[in-house]
């Protein structure tokens, strides 16, 4: 960060962050999508997300 990679610079500032492996490549939105939506489902809903809305 420190070599001038600006668009990396909020990273410093994070805390609390959890990583989460996927067996997958670069795009797990395209290989994995259904575990992609999971995680991300059940990481808003730990922290207080209350899942889907009706439009």
């Amino acid at each position: 960060m420190k070599e001038g990679h600006a668009w990396l610079a909020g990273l410093v500032e994070l805390r609390t962050v959890t990583y989460v492996d996927m067996p997958t490549s670069h795009w797990p939105m395209w290989s994995r999508p259904q575990d992609l939506t999971r995680i991300i489902g059940e990481i808003s809903t730990a922290h207080g997300g209350s899942g889907p809305r009706s439009a």
